[in-house]
């Protein structure tokens, strides 16, 4: 291995262990992502790696889930730019390092039609949407909110999909699987987002509940029936979808050259079937 590449997978390890410091939920994501998904395909593996936890960092660093010297949007605009002009400088951002390996393996293996570059760019965008809600503590329309979800998630499973050779790429308004990924998310991650101030309940909801974003801690809003019929309903429509889209997907991964795919997404499947089941258990009833 390269002194470079060397480097890279120290880089990974770092971002790996940090992951898992912040919620040892994520331990069957490392697992898969470091054994079980490419198993001897180091190279691929690599590639699919560096993609996955740049822009994991990027995630946290807007989400306030990790500390940088820097506002989080301008360290944000600095890795677009980094991207964009294809100027990386690792020895302020050594994290670029992931950027660098991931952005030129993509436009190496791109099919027709894919712009990894752009898909990238829309990524960190999309993320950075996060962010400005997060300090302004506003809820969406649920239209809207949709809209936010559809902008980060839709680029970075076609990212995912470009890396690992696969053929299919998930269309906007027609493939529904990152939209529903973006939803069971929300839903598993409510606690820790509202404590954030990050809204991921639709403003209808909670203006038929009469709160108001930021005037109060969860403990109390769980408390309030409108919320809690939401959350249960949510779950159960999540649930009825997941089912089609996986019946839906078993199609379009049955492709030779799916291989890979198969693997990721029935364990990203199997999953958001678990968060689905606990949260419809704890507020079954409602």
């Amino acid at each position: 291995m390269s002194k470079e590449g060397f480097a890279r997978q120290k880089i990974l390890l770092r971002e790996t262990a940090s992951y898992l410091i912040r919620d040892f939920k994520y331990i069957y994501n490392a697992i898969g992502q470091w054994v079980i998904v490419f198993n001897t395909n180091f190279e691929l593996g690599d590639k699919f790696r560096s993609t996955y936890y740049f822009f994991r960092h990027v995630d946290d660093v807007l989400d306030c889930d990790r500390k940088v010297n820097q506002d989080p949007i301008h360290y944000a605009n600095t890795m677009i730019n980094a991207i964009e002009k294809e100027k990386f400088d690792f020895e302020i951002y050594p994290i670029l390092k992931l950027a660098k390996i991931s952005l030129e393996y993509l436009e190496l293996v791109k099919k027709p039609g894919d712009q990894p570059k752009k898909l990238m760019i829309d990524v960190i965008k999309g993320m950075m949407t996060d962010n400005l809600r997060l300090r302004s503590g506003i809820a969406l329309k649920q239209e809207t909110l949709f809209e936010e979800y559809r902008k980060q998630f839709y680029p970075m499973h076609n990212l995912q999909l470009i890396c690992i050779g696969s053929e299919i790429r998930f269309r906007e308004k027609i493939d529904i699987f990152p939209l529903l990924q973006a939803r069971i998310q929300g839903l598993s991650d409510l606690e820790k987002d509202w404590g954030k101030h990050l809204i991921n309940i639709p403003l209808e909801v909670l203006e038929t509940a009469q709160i108001k974003p930021r005037s109060a801690a969860y403990e109390d809003i769980i408390k309030s029936p409108e919320i809690r019929v939401w959350i249960y309903q949510e779950a159960l429509d999540c649930q009825k979808q997941l089912k089609r889209v996986k019946e839906d997907l078993a199609t379009q991964l049955a492709g030779q050259n799916e291989h890979y795919s198969r693997i990721i997404y029935w364990g990203l499947i199997k999953g958001l079937e678990r968060s689905l089941r606990k949260i419809i258990r704890d507020f079954k009833g409602e």
